[in-house]
């Protein structure tokens, strides 16, 4: 199985890097006397107190503690016995016996559980990274909702005065007859309609700042206020589909989950070595007094060592567990690759999206806007 080594290591590194990045820049922009009102605020609130990145940290320091448990060694164990029937020897009855043993895996199996833990902190890294990336991202997609939202509900207020204001001048002409009925009941049905759609913004409004304050952990005395602007994010799209199976934390985290589970494979197919288990044992005599034992050896402790070995003869137990553990490796190599597929797709949708957003953005711009003040200018003229 050839694994792509030239992002073995960096690739999280990267994929944490671009995120770091972004969330450091913003974090520059902290004003401490504006606090709550800026998106860098509320990333720096998030990135403290979001229960969902503060489960993806907690998730890191568990496996890296299981990483370090898995290359250590099972308790060893003491044991002692009484003689309930003393077993008599030459040098006198022995009475009780005291031991020890330790379990000991074959070598290879400490490196397999080690390589397969490794991976596993990876995998926890990379999901803190997924996380943080989508908190980020859902802050960002709020707080320009929010924007979004303040300068819909602005330009409907201006709206709403200007109709207002011709509202006056129709009731003007309708009392000296110069306009019908029919034109004053037109335009109080579009103030009202207008004004709906005002009561209607604010109410999107106030949706996009309860998702905020749930993002940055549910602070009730946090105050959301919308912003009067927002900065523009500057996206290179040149080999973003390349780039996003390099960086993207979730294609790491899947790739990493490979590696694990080719990792386990390979220490299921190692259970058909044996363990070891070394022990010792000290046995308590009493003396015999016996004319024929020395003095030096009457009464004489006897101290034994031994080493047992498993058997793996259960050969349908040993097979199916290769064979479970090589179809998970499979299972979360496929997985992998479905993961990088996405990935470039995704990120080729994004790519339209931004074009098609961007061509929007210059029909606004340098064609609707323009003409619509324009047509402004006409019929307040005509007025």
């Amino acid at each position: 199985m050839v694994w792509p080594r030239d992002r073995r290591h960096s690739g999280t590194r990267a994929g944490a890097g671009v995120i770091g990045f972004v969330l450091a820049a913003g974090a520059l922009a902290i004003d401490e006397h504006d606090s709550g009102r800026d998106l860098a605020t509320y990333v720096r609130l998030a990135l403290a107190k979001n229960p969902a990145v503060r489960a993806a940290r907690n998730d890191v320091a568990a496996a890296r503690e299981a990483q370090r448990l898995a290359v250590s060694l099972p308790d060893p164990s003491l044991s002692a016995g009484y003689f309930i029937s003393e077993v008599e020897t030459r040098v006198g009855p022995q009475q009780a016996k005291v031991g020890a043993s330790q379990k000991l895996p074959w070598p290879g199996k400490l490196v397999r559980r080690r390589e397969a833990a490794a991976e596993g902190l990876r995998v926890a890294r990379e999901k803190q990274s997924a996380v943080e990336a989508e908190v980020f991202w859902r802050l960002r997609a709020e707080y320009s909702g929010l924007y979004a939202a303040g300068r819909a509900i602005a330009v409907n207020n201006e709206n709403l005065k200007l109709l207002e204001h011709i509202e006056s001048v129709l009731l003007s002409q309708y009392a000296t007859a110069e306009v019908s009925q029919a034109s004053v009941l037109k335009i109080q049905v579009e103030r009202a309609k207008l004004g709906d759609r005002i009561e209607s913004l604010k109410s999107r409004e106030r949706t996009h700042a309860e998702e905020i304050r749930a993002l940055v952990g549910g602070d009730t005395s946090l105050v959301i206020q919308t912003p009067a602007r927002i900065e523009s994010l500057t996206v290179d799209t040149s080999g973003l589909g390349g780039a996003a199976k390099q960086v993207n934390p979730s294609v790491l985290m899947s790739l990493h989950k490979a590696r694990e589970a080719a990792a386990r494979a390979r220490l299921a197919r190692q259970g058909w070595l044996p363990d070891f288990m070394v022990m010792t044992d000290y046995i308590i005599t009493r003396e015999s007094h016996s004319s024929m034992v020395s003095s030096a050896e009457d009464g004489k402790d006897p101290w034994a060592v031994g080493l047992s070995v498993t058997l793996p003869l259960w050969v349908g137990k040993k097979s199916s567990e290769i064979r479970s553990a090589e179809s998970v490796a499979a299972s979360q190599r496929a997985r992998w690759e479905h993961a990088e597929n996405v990935a470039a797709a995704t990120a080729v949708s994004l790519t339209e999206d931004l074009a098609d957003a961007r061509r929007r953005i210059h029909l606004l711009e340098d064609v609707l806007v323009p003409k619509a003040r324009q047509t402004l200018s006409l019929v307040q003229e005509a007025y």
